[in-house]
């Protein structure tokens, strides 16, 4: 199957995944929950559609996945491997678009996804809370 101008491949269990975290959505949940800073609180993960979107680091690199963001100082970098995720029973599809052979999804019960990326998920060095600008 494909998907744009790249096939749909099988992520492995040991594949690192990233995510793009806004300071706004960062600073607001860390401040609203009382969560020391530099710790990710479960809200700061976003499902559209009922799928997180993140990037395959065999396509992608942790910066250019910051750079996909309109305005990529604002956000920061976390990643994290598949497994945790699938050993609950949910899904890391890669699912690439016409622009981003790295674009995969990750899928099923929202709550429990965001509770094991708060305790699984870490900030990529040099691309944490630490850069945002004010």
């Amino acid at each position: 199957m494909q998907a744009g101008n790249y096939g749909i491949e099988e992520i492995p269990d040991t594949a690192r995944l990233y995510y793009r975290v806004h300071k706004n959505i960062y600073m607001a949940t860390v401040k609203a929950a009382g969560i020391p800073q530099g710790k990710l609180p479960s809200s700061v993960f976003r499902f559209q559609g009922g799928n997180l979107s993140v990037d395959w680091s065999k396509y992608a690199k942790p910066e250019e996945t910051r750079n996909r963001a309109r305005v990529p100082e604002d956000n920061g970098i976390v990643d994290f491997i598949a497994s945790p995720i699938r050993a609950d029973g949910h899904k890391v599809e890669h699912t690439p678009e016409p622009n981003n052979r790295a674009h995969s999804s990750v899928s099923g019960d929202e709550t429990a996804i965001r509770l094991i990326l708060s305790k699984e998920a870490k900030w990529v060095p040099g691309l944490g809370p630490e850069t945002f600008e004010s």
